[in-house]
């Protein structure tokens, strides 16, 4: 979707359950009721349009057909190019799996189609007619595996060959196929790469021996694919098109009701399949049959039909063979997602087939391969099976939206940052030619084949640049986001960056947010798809000139932000401000009236805004969006303490001992915040005790291991993990997890794949804001542990014994962030000074000397 949607976009979700995200990152899912001039209605709530970044349709797939190689969501039709991930369109061809999508919509040839398709959930259907007949292998996408029958009663329980039951957990299971019984004739393939092929002579719940050349012991959990060979023994009447749908295949000596339908893919080969052929295929199921994939046709020596050559060609590979895709394909011309996403284009298909055996070299998710192959003939509509493939030269993804193969053979390719130049007209831009010559000048056009820049005192010089000329372009933008804690920010509100990025490293300390920054850019795997890169400082304006451009400002208000909530990544936080006039009204309530961004607030350095205990003065230029009073350009000052009800009358001088104390405090109310933002949704309170910047972690139990001597308080692995760049976290402190844990509300959804032990967890719905409801000192409690609608806590608590009566002393201290190594001077209470070398920092002490010192004594 563009930047700004308008009503003719829109409208063709109308009447439709829909995704719509907003600008401010939040969302709402239902039917799209109605659409005025500017505000649309979802399930009741009236958006403004204005507002919205993006709408999908929400909805299931409900078919495949895989002769025709196209799927139906709804009403829907879509082409394979329409499903941006290759893994993801393997779950949803044959049909054994039930998917939840979301989808871009869109008119062409008269026609509304699906495009964009993203797998939302999936969970493997079954039929549970023919698993409690026959034994199955559950394989899971962590690697692990279940042998039995399933039973009846739909409990989802195995029964296992001793007799003992399990569960099965369908949402993680990634294929089922029947146990290999005696005379079955496979084809193995292993996880090392090797492969077997025989006729099965004996099966435990573990393994099978295969006797073919010689005799192998093949354990399940070694085995990356297993094909059945087996032969057609029934052909279903051909369809009102005159063409053959389906074929019925028997496998071994197993009865012919327990045979294998399959409808295969054209490419396949399979068009010839009749009667008596032998055929290999990867065994499946649906909820109603057992079926056969990725068919092939083999000869009567058992061996696949080997192509012969007649054909060379150049092309680029598209979509490599993985674990749930056997073949990969090749194809004319590469177009990036950016490319695909802002053309509103699909992804190009390939016509040219190969398998893993036939290439010499390993795949990179960074590079795009040229390749030269061969094949029987010139390939076309028909999609022909490579006899060879050999590489030629691989070119950074990084660097190129689009690379393809014009009609005389040679590669084609075009810049990323050319390609961006449709965003920047009407700017200006530097642009560096293939000959290494530069120019530069306001971009009044761009096309496919050329941009037409403006130069000259007076901007009449009119500039006519080929795009095939063009190795880059820079642009210009001002920095709006930037955390020194971590080296990242954004240009422009849109463009990622890493201090790595920068061509000089030494003018990381003079990034600020406003300055402005020339760069080109890059594509990334993650996130936006798109990041900047090569970016260099501009010179700062002279202070007359700022002087002059202060005059020409609107009128400046003064007021006081009182609160500012923190989304993670911190450069989506947002606050609220209160006119000077209406402080004391808000003093309790802490409600402001103003709203504001921070890619509004204008200071040299992000401010560390703590509004649970102060407020803070600012300065800002107020503008009205939408009907609402918000602020920009907002400058930040003093803090101020919230007033307390202070007493003045003595107090006991107290000793201080610990004790450990058990208490049970009620979450009912923290289950009840925010509610009408989890309607429909079932929400559930949960402990963040780790979280960066790509990745957190929620438990139902915090355990503090420095702390904990016995067994009682041990996890029990409840876990749900999220990346937090993706999630809609809202708090009014930046989450540390190094010294504090989080009670979050959160809405269960989806899986994620944690990439250090390759196993799948349960997730969280993205559509649903993590809200930070409080937090915990780590080294004050030993265990938090939620059980039904409580939290069990056990703390350390401070015991003090009356030893006579002072003047309670207000201290303000912030511990400093020192490292082990550093020198300083302390200054002590008594007002001495102690000079010391850090060994090491804890919670609340530094180590200096041998000798700890209580951080709250200096």
């Amino acid at each position: 979707m563009g930047e700004d949607i308008t009503v003719r976009e829109i409208g063709i979700y109308l009447l439709n359950r829909v995704e719509v995200t907003l600008k401010d990152d939040s969302r709402a899912e239902g039917i799209l009721q109605n659409i005025a001039a500017e505000t649309i209605t979802v399930e009741g709530r009236e958006i403004m349009l204005s507002d919205v970044a993006d709408i999908r349709l929400a909805g299931e797939l409900t078919d495949y057909n895989v002769m025709r190689d196209t799927g139906m969501i709804g009403n829907f039709t879509f082409a394979p190019e329409a499903c941006r991930d290759a893994a993801e369109l393997e779950l949803m061809r044959y049909g054994d799996f039930a998917c939840t999508v979301s989808c871009h919509l869109k008119l062409a040839s008269g026609k509304i189609c699906a495009d964009d398709i993203r797998l939302v959930s999936h969970i493997h259907k079954i039929c549970a007619e023919k698993l409690s007949r026959t034994a199955a292998i559950y394989r899971f996408f962590d690697g692990t595996f279940l042998v039995g029958r399933l039973q009846q009663d739909r409990t989802g329980m195995l029964e296992q060959s001793g007799g003992g039951q399990v569960p099965v957990d369908f949402a993680g299971v990634k294929e089922i196929f029947p146990l290999p019984e005696t005379n079955d004739s496979l084809h193995v393939t292993m996880k090392d790469g090797s492969c077997r092929e025989g006729v099965v002579s004996a099966v435990t719940d573990t393994m099978f021996v295969l006797i073919g050349e010689g005799v192998s012991m093949i354990p399940f959990a070694d085995m990356q694919e297993i094909r059945y060979c087996g032969k057609v023994v029934r052909v279903r009447e051909p369809g009102s098109r005159g063409k053959t749908d389906t074929w019925k295949i028997a496998v071994g000596s197993r009865d012919a009701e327990d045979g294998f339908w399959c409808r295969v893919p054209e490419h396949s080969g399979a068009a010839q399949i009749g009667v008596g052929d032998q055929v290999s295929f990867v065994p499946g199921i649906t909820d109603c049959e057992w079926i056969a994939k990725d068919v092939r046709l083999v000869d009567a020596a058992g061996k696949e039909e080997p192509a012969e050559a007649g054909y060379t060609g150049r092309g680029i590979i598209l979509f490599f063979p993985n674990a749930l895709r056997t073949n990969g394909f090749i194809g004319n011309c590469y177009v990036s997602q950016n490319y695909a996403k802002m053309e509103n284009a699909g992804l190009p298909r390939g016509n040219v087939m190969f398998s893993q055996e036939q290439i010499d070299f390993g795949f990179k998710p960074g590079n795009i391969y040229v390749v030269s192959y061969t094949c029987a003939k010139e390939p076309g509509e028909v999609v022909q099976e490579a006899v060879s493939v050999t590489l030629e030269k691989m070119y950074p993804y990084a660097d190129y939206a689009k690379v393809w193969i014009d009609g005389n053979g040679e590669v084609k390719m075009l810049p990323v940052s050319v390609f961006y130049a449709k965003k920047f007209v009407g700017q200006d831009v530097e642009v560096l030619l293939s000959n290494g010559e530069r120019t530069a000048g306001k971009l009044k056009e761009y096309t496919d084949e050329k941009l037409t820049l403006l130069a000259g005192d007076d901007g009449a010089e009119e500039t006519v640049l080929q795009t095939g000329d063009i190795a880059q372009v820079r642009y210009f933008g001002s920095i709006t986001a930037y955390r020194t804690d971590n080296g990242t920010g954004y240009i422009s509100g849109e463009y990622w960056f890493h201090v790595n990025n920068l061509t000089d490293a030494g003018e990381a300390s003079q990034l600020v947010l406003g300055r402005r920054v020339s760069f080109t850019l890059e594509q990334t795997l993650k996130g936006k798809l798109c990041a900047a890169k090569d970016v260099a400082l501009i010179s700062e304006k002279t202070v007359i000139a700022e002087e002059k451009q202060e005059q020409s400002k609107p009128e400046r208000l003064r007021g006081y932000i009182v609160k500012y909530m923190i989304k993670q990544p911190v450069s989506a936080g947002f606050g609220f401000i209160v006119p000077e006039e209406e402080l004391e009204a808000h003093l309790e309530d802490k409600e402001g009236t103003v709203y504001f961004k921070q890619t509004d607030i204008d200071c040299e350095t992000m401010p560390k805004l703590n509004t649970k205990s102060y407020y803070y003065e600012v300065l800002y230029t107020p503008y009205t969006l939408h009907g609402k009073t918000c602020a920009k350009d907002v400058k930040i000052g003093a803090g101020h303490p919230y007033p307390e009800k202070k007493s003045t009358a003595p107090v006991a001088v107290t000793a201080v001992t610990k004790k450990i104390v058990s208490k049970t405090l009620p979450l009912v109310e923290y289950l009840e915040a925010e509610e009408a933002r989890y309607v429909g949704a079932s929400p559930k309170l949960g402990i963040i005790s780790l979280y960066n910047g790509h990745y957190a972690l929620i438990s139902d139990c915090y355990i503090n291991k420095k702390l904990v001597t016995d067994q009682e308080y041990a996890p029990d692995g409840a876990i749900a993990i999220f990346n937090p760049e993706l999630a809609q976290i809202e708090t009014e402190e930046t989450i540390k997890t190094a010294k504090h844990c989080y009670l979050v509300k959160y809405v269960p959804g989806g899986t994620m794949i944690n990439e250090k032990t390759g196993m799948e967890h349960p997730s969280v719905d993205y559509n649903y804001p993590v809200l930070v409801l409080a937090s915990f000192a780590k080294n004050q409690y030993i265990c938090l542990k939620i059980e039904a609608d409580a939290l069990q806590v056990r703390k350390v608590e401070q015991v003090m014994s009356t030893l006579g009566t002072a003047v309670p002393e207000q201290v303000d201290f912030d511990i400093p962030e020192l490292c082990s190594g550093e020198s300083v001077i302390f200054e002590m209470m008594d007002s001495t000074a102690a000079y010391h070398v850090i060994d090491s920092v804890g919670d609340d002490f530094y180590r200096v000397n041998a000798q700890k010192f209580n951080a709250e004594l200096g």
